[in-house]
């Protein structure tokens, strides 16, 4: 006897439901609550920037000054300055992520519960408003590989470009310490750029990615993103 093959299950669509003024409300204070905690978020990140710009400024101001008063061991002196740049950028580009991080965990619980309230209360809506309403794939599709090699926002590819060149200042300046000549020096530390610069990108890109992977409406993220959660 033959075995039948079982048919496909035809995916299941949540049921509308009926809200009343009670729901409604609460839907559109916490779609609020949301909005609000996304504009903090995005002024934090705000605020991260302007204070690496700032202390940005005052580094090649350091390093300029060093390089016209010319002691003995000027190398010694950048190279500090320039290893303490690339600490504190690195520490900022964690600090930032996870800026970036909350910024898109919000963002998405308001297009979700924007979303609900359009379908549940048979809002007619624009044209426009079609490919934010069409069904959602059911499990989360992976960006691109390349994509890794890009920046996830402004702020962090410039702290991560800043960051980068510290590093490969300092590669250079070991080289030259060294006497292994212009061209390996130069050599090691685009190689250094390079990797850095990638490795920034990639770090920032997996932080927000960790969010999204743990997504949830929670504010308080201590017990389930502790390691990603970057607070300052």
């Amino acid at each position: 006897m033959s075995k039948k093959s079982a048919a496909p299950k035809a995916e299941e669509t949540p049921e509308k439901r009926e809200l009343n003024d009670k729901a409604v409300a609460f839907l559109t204070q916490e779609c609020e609550r949301m909005l609000s905690l996304y504009n903090q978020a995005q002024s934090n990140a705000q605020n991260v920037f302007n204070f690496y710009l700032t202390f940005t400024t005052t580094v090649v101001g350091a390093v300029i000054v060093l390089l016209q008063v010319s002691p003995a061991r000027v190398e010694l002196l950048v190279g500090t300055v320039l290893f303490f740049s690339f600490i504190v950028g690195t520490i900022y580009i964690s600090s930032l992520s996870g800026k970036y991080g909350h910024a898109s965990r919000y963002a998405h619980v308001v297009d979700e519960i924007r979303r609900y309230l359009i379908e549940n209360l048979d809002i007619p809506t624009p044209t426009v408003y079609a490919p934010f309403l069409a069904p959602k794939p059911t499990h989360v599709e992976l960006e691109p590989r390349w994509v890794w090699l890009f920046p996830a926002g402004t702020y962090q590819f410039f702290i991560a470009l800043v960051t980068s060149t510290a590093l490969a200042g300092i590669t250079w300046l070991i080289f030259a310490d060294a006497r292994a000549g212009i061209g390996r020096g130069l050599l090691a530390s685009v190689i250094v750029f390079i990797l850095a610069l990638t490795i920034y990108n990639a770090y920032s890109r997996l932080v927000v990615r960790k969010f999204y992977e743990r997504l949830h409406v929670r504010v308080d993220t201590g017990k389930d993103l502790a390691v990603w959660a970057a607070r300052e």
